[in-house]
């Protein structure tokens, strides 16, 4: 059987072998997929990120974003456009310490994209505002209805361009509404600094970003209670004491109800006395127990009134001559 077929089958080999060779030498001739070599082009707005800073500087003043005009195969671009985030827009700034600088403008595509695209940006070139990087340490404060909570960790580092830091009065936990009257939270909360009204101090970077609040208001009570002023020693003679003010004389305190129950006042700071010789009025912190909290956590103002009594210093005298006889 195979003498009968040998020829036709040697014919068929030969004719595959010049094929072969023919399509090899001439490869445009092979069916291809048909793909689209029409040229298009988008305009995207991408944002601009800042590469590279120097240790101990940040950014203070750039674009946020930056528009990008793309153009290649249509595929390719479409392709882009439906998934902008895997582009990248940036500026190097190696080397660049506290100044303004003129930075070209780099965009990166995505690998195998390149042989097919170009991605303009425009303006090619921003301008850019470096500053030395300061620290400081605050403690974060957080607001409730119902009291205090339980803040972890007590304390965060900001930093930023020493200016802004100058501005920063305090650190506060970011609740809405809903958290700050609830009778109890407990998650995670963002950070903000405020400078002395109030207002949020931007451009600043707060390590971590957000704390943890623990609080329940279910065992807790308020309660109205009287201020005692802390007084330690005595006026200079001739003088005396004859009237002490406090204001407010009372305020409202939270915190657990056994703890407030036992309380029967409050005490100022300590008030130093030695050495006054006339009246005074100056603001005093009131002094709370560890859980309790002051409603309205403003200092009370305390007037003390110092009169010159000369019968003091002739009782003093005349005890002293009495001694002295004896």
């Amino acid at each position: 059987m195979l003498n009968n077929n040998f020829a036709y089958k040697l014919l068929a080999l030969g004719c595959a072998l010049v094929i072969w060779a023919y399509a090899k030498q001439n490869p445009d001739v092979l069916p291809r997929p048909e793909v689209s070599q029409t040229s298009v082009s988008r305009e995207l707005v991408l944002p601009l990120m800042a590469s590279k800073v120097e240790s101990g500087c940040i950014v203070v003043t750039k674009p946020d974003t930056i528009g990008v005009r793309i153009e290649g195969r249509k595929e390719y671009v479409e392709a882009l456009a439906a998934e902008p985030d895997i582009i990248t827009a940036y500026v190097n700034c190696r080397d660049r310490v506290e100044g303004t600088y003129r930075l070209p403008v780099i965009i990166k595509l995505p690998e195998g994209y390149t042989d097919f695209l170009t991605a303009v940006p425009h303006p090619g070139e921003v301008l850019i505002t470096t500053k030395n990087q300061g620290s400081r340490e605050f403690p974060v404060n957080a607001t409730l209805t119902g009291g205090k909570p339980e803040i972890s960790p007590e304390k965060v580092i900001v930093r930023g361009a020493p200016h802004d830091l100058y501005l920063v009065n305090r650190v506060v936990a970011v609740l809405d509404a809903k958290s700050s009257t609830a009778a109890s939270i407990d998650g995670d909360f963002p950070v903000a600094a405020q400078d002395s009204n109030g207002r949020t101090v931007n451009g600043l970077y707060i390590s971590p970003r957000t704390v943890h609040l623990k609080f329940s208001s279910l065992e807790s009570a308020k309660r109205t209670i009287d201020i005692k002023p802390k007084m330690i020693g005595q006026p200079s003679l001739p003088g005396r004491i004859t009237s002490v003010e406090i204001s407010p004389q009372t305020v409202t305190i939270t915190g657990p109800s056994e703890l407030l129950k036992s309380l029967n006042t409050l005490d100022t700071e300590p008030i130093r006395l030695y050495n006054r010789t006339r009246s005074f009025s100056q603001q005093v912190k009131i002094i709370t127990p560890a859980k309790v909290s002051v409603v309205d956590a403003t200092p009370a103002h305390l007037t003390v009134t110092i009169t010159q009594d000369p019968s003091q210093q002739s009782d003093t005298i005349k005890g002293s001559q009495s001694e002295n006889k004896r």
